[in-house]
């Protein structure tokens, strides 16, 4: 398994609160790119990320999203529901 985000800090605690899983963590910049070969992942999954991106962001990382999975790959791309983010407490040191 493969994580990748744009924070330092968050890798370290994802790392902390989960010293047990087996995941190799990219640091990856605001460029969207995705820092993995051509048609590799097996599967994909962006968990209520895509509500901090700008439209013009998003499609960079579809486009990544795409050529990263192998050909019989699925992605699966969560967002929030029914959530005022507005009243929600998250942070993100880029937003």
């Amino acid at each position: 398994m493969i994580g990748q985000d744009l924070s330092e800090e968050n890798i370290a605690l994802t790392k902390k609160d989960w010293p047990e899983a087996k995941v190799e963590y990219l640091l990856g910049d605001e460029s969207g790119k995705l820092l993995v070969e051509d048609n590799t992942l097996d599967g994909f999954i962006a968990s209520e990320v895509c509500e901090h991106m700008t439209d013009e962001e998003i499609v960079v990382v579809v486009g990544e999203i795409k050529r990263v999975l192998k050909s019989d790959s699925h992605a699966i791309i969560t967002v929030p529901f029914h959530e005022n983010l507005a009243k929600s407490t998250h942070f993100c040191p880029h937003c």
